[in-house]
């Protein structure tokens, strides 16, 4: 849930990502979504994975940005993650 909640902070506080996975941790756990603006979720997931940064986008109609963090993530994975997002 900490990792979780670092995500979920981080993307919030950029300016161009749309936080989809709602902040409060009762009503989310480990997988945190988000849009960022002027990519589809999977150009940016592709462009992320370029740089290493593991994301999928979501199989629905409408397509979110998706990280799972979990156990065999750590604090600097986050970090990782989110320098790269904000690289986009």
């Amino acid at each position: 849930h900490a990792l979780a909640a670092a995500m979920k902070d981080g993307l919030a506080a950029m300016p161009k990502v749309r936080l989809r996975t709602p902040r409060a941790a009762e009503v989310s756990a480990g997988i945190v979504c988000c849009e960022v603006e002027g990519y589809t979720a999977r150009d940016a997931m592709a462009r992320l994975r370029a740089s290493k940064v593991l994301a999928s986008a979501t199989p629905y109609a409408t397509a979110y940005l998706r990280f799972g963090p979990c156990i065999l993530t750590s604090e600097s994975d986050v970090e990782t993650a989110l320098a790269a997002v904000r690289a986009l």
